[in-house]
């Protein structure tokens, strides 16, 4: 990517981030910006292509997934706290059928998005999550479709 294209990117991604158009983060914004636009905009494609290949369309597919499993989890959520039943919450352990770490991580990171869902420790491919929901079934039935669509993305 050009170092000015990848500039600009940045730029509007840290407003976005931001959201507050004060002189503080307009110029702390540019720095960044100008650092990374320096470190990666010399990149070539091939370059890029040599180290790993992700698949785009499955990557798109899992952050539309977190964000309406984000969604879900702050009705949920605002439900729990109006509700007048108060919800018990279960620690059950799984073992992820994945060793990669990078995939792990996702799932991990993906995992705290979902409606219930609080993932309490990672080691070695167990990981211990902490749901509000009775549905054990559904939470392995969740974890096993997001290892699969992780697979396809980094594997």
């Amino acid at each position: 990517m050009k170092k000015t294209s990848l500039f600009v990117l940045c730029f509007i991604i840290w407003l976005l981030i931001v959201w507050e158009f004060e002189i503080q983060s307009l110029i702390v914004g540019f720095i960044v910006s100008l650092v990374i636009s320096r470190i990666f905009g010399g990149m070539n494609r091939e370059y890029a292509l040599r180290l790993r290949e992700i698949k785009s369309i499955n990557f798109i597919i899992f952050f539309i997934k977190i964000f309406v499993t984000w969604i879900k989890a702050s009705i949920k959520q605002i439900y729990a706290i109006t509700a007048s039943n108060k919800f018990e919450s279960k620690v059950i352990e799984i073992k992820l059928s994945v060793t990669e770490p990078k995939v792990i991580a996702f799932v991990v990171w993906a995992l705290n998005f979902y409606p219930g869902l609080i993932v309490v420790s990672e080691k070695d491919s167990f990981i211990k999550v902490s749901t509000m929901d009775t549905n054990i079934d559904w939470v392995k039935s969740e974890i096993i479709k997001l290892e699969d669509l992780l697979k396809k993305v980094f594997i």
